[in-house]
């Protein structure tokens, strides 16, 4: 069974704000299981003008330390491809797991634009989808586990965002959270 996720948040600053603090967002304290972030590949796409970047990020693995002989590993991997349009001020993320893909299925679209009411906000939407394929009794509770780690890491990179943007309007130069 696919467990599914929806979820909107307002930042109240600028979407140049937003997008520049999402860049520098990792490694942070707020969210330590993000081991490291590599950009594969950003190029400016000469048809549209998009910026596309795609990144390796590497973690802690998204399972509880005692269920870990399913997976046989404590890192996991993931790509994520976005695509900015300056233009109209969207950029969207996309994210999916590379580990484990036999056992487990993770995926997660992040959506940054101008909020429709007020264009100095930036609203975010967020959708995340995670699949168990394996057949035991513990698929429930992977289930729950996934969505609990899931929400506790969108609310903790929520706040290394907030802080960044914070850093970027008070015209100071942030690498990352710190």
């Amino acid at each position: 069974m696919v467990k599914r996720l929806f979820q909107e948040y307002v930042y109240q600053h600028p979407w140049a704000v937003v997008t520049e603090a999402t860049w520098l967002k990792y490694p942070n304290p707020f969210c330590p299981h993000v081991l490291d972030v590599d950009v594969i590949s950003r190029r400016v796409d000469d048809n549209d003008g998009f910026l596309k970047t795609r990144r390796l990020f590497t973690a802690t693995s998204p399972v509880p330390r005692g269920l870990r002989w399913l997976m046989n590993s404590d890192v996991a991997y993931a790509v994520e491809d976005s695509v900015v349009d300056p233009v109209k001020q969207r950029m969207e993320l996309n994210l999916r797991s590379l580990t484990f893909g036999d056992i487990v299925e993770m995926r997660e679209t992040s959506t940054f634009e101008p909020h429709p009411e007020n264009s100095e906000w930036t609203l975010l939407k967020q959708h995340w989808s995670c699949e168990w394929k394996v057949s035991t009794a513990f698929v429930s509770s992977l289930e729950k586990l996934s969505v609990q780690r899931f929400l506790s890491s969108v609310a903790n990179g929520r706040l290394a965002v907030k802080q960044l943007c914070q850093d970027i309007e008070q015209n100071e130069t942030p690498n990352h959270v710190s």
